[in-house]
């Protein structure tokens, strides 16, 4: 049985200088984030390990609305 990190680069995920793959991951997520069951855990996954990055994107996006 391979480990995570072989397998991703059996997958050609990772390289095997340790790049990693971005078109390969992006559609991994796209077809992820179709299944129902899969949406809630990609949420948890991305709140838990970016709430900072998160909060600064919001506060962006709120301050670039005008009102009229």
């Amino acid at each position: 049985m391979l480990g995570s990190r072989r397998l991703l680069e059996s997958l050609g995920i990772i390289k095997h200088d340790g790049a990693v793959n971005y078109s390969i991951i992006i559609e991994i997520l796209k077809e992820a984030s179709s299944d129902e069951y899969l949406k809630q855990p990609i949420i948890r996954f991305v709140i838990e390990n970016f709430h900072e990055g998160l909060k600064r994107f919001m506060s962006y996006s709120v301050m670039s609305i005008e009102l009229k």
